[in-house]
């Protein structure tokens, strides 16, 4: 019997830079990611007839993800969660992936992460997503959580 997810998944975005108020703990997302154009020399030799090399573009992201205890029965406790982040071509290949951690303390229901990734792996043109699964005591990750997807467009000059 697989166990239940210490961690409910509440929504994310993908951007590019964001910040945090140190007052209020408010959170401003910049340049939120929808679709990404990249232009690659025809010459370059990661390019191929029909597609590309796996290459890594110069291009900052960050994860934004809120997550909930899923259960009320966790409240007297602090619990800590392990997701891993997977970066997944329009293929389904995992071109990258991320592990991160969520502290959720005895009296908060909620917590938020902001994963930053430098450079942005790809492969073809197409939907680029980024899933989120939990890992469990065991190391065995979950199905997804949830995916964050976006386009991707290759042009060659």
């Amino acid at each position: 019997m697989e166990k239940e997810n210490i961690l409910r998944y509440m929504g994310g975005i993908v951007c590019e830079s964001s910040a945090v108020d140190q007052q209020t703990q408010s959170l401003s997302a910049f340049k939120i990611i929808d679709q990404i154009n990249v232009n690659i020399k025809s010459t370059d030799p990661t390019v191929t007839s029909k597609s590309l090399q796996k290459i890594t573009i110069p291009l900052s992201l960050q994860v934004i993800s809120l997550w909930k205890r899923n259960k009320q029965s966790d409240q007297g406790r602090d619990i800590e969660g392990k997701i891993v982040v997977e970066i997944i071509d329009p293929r389904g290949e995992v071109l990258a992936k991320h592990p991160i951690n969520v502290l959720l303390p005895l009296n908060k229901i909620r917590s938020r992460t902001i994963l930053n990734i430098q450079g942005m792996p790809v492969s073809t043109t197409g939907e680029y997503c980024v899933q989120m699964k939990e890992v469990n005591t065991n190391g065995k990750e979950s199905s997804p959580l949830a995916k964050l997807c976006f386009d991707l467009i290759l042009n060659k000059e």
